[in-house]
């Protein structure tokens, strides 16, 4: 089966904007950055100065695989399937779409001595433990 990568194009900048909403909503102004990054969004902070967030979509759990009705994140770049390293970023903001919940995870959490994990599983309820934004807030103005 072919892949409809414009309905991915559109779940990923729906999450995006529902991130950037929830930033928004907390006093906290996100920048956007072009595409060539490894990242979506910069949030200014005090340490470090600024934070680089990579949104990660999903809009349903899966019904397969080591988790049943857990929601699953490829946490690699695009369509290359590069994965990421510790460098690339400071967070991951994961979206459940169809819940419209945020779990805040840093590259830090997800770092192993391999490099940055590249699937995640979660369970809706999970989701309670990672709903703070992980580092100080620069209130916007």
């Amino acid at each position: 089966m072919e892949r409809d990568y414009s309905a991915e194009i559109r779940v990923g900048h729906a999450a995006e904007l529902l991130v950037e909403a929830e930033l928004l909503l907390k006093g906290i102004v996100p920048i956007r950055v072009t595409h060539k990054y490894p990242y979506d969004l910069i949030v200014p902070s005090t340490v470090p100065l600024f934070v680089r967030v990579q949104v990660k979509a999903v809009s349903e759990p899966r019904m397969d695989g080591p988790m049943p009705g857990a929601y699953q994140w490829s946490l690699r770049k695009g369509k290359g399937r590069v994965p990421y390293l510790a460098t690339d970023l400071e967070v991951f903001c994961l979206v459940a779409l169809d819940i419209r919940r945020l779990a805040w995870r840093t590259v830090a959490s997800l770092t192993k001595a391999q490099g940055v994990i590249t699937t995640l599983n979660m369970r809706e309820k999970d989701f309670d433990e990672y709903t703070e934004w992980p580092y100080p807030i620069i209130e916007a103005e």
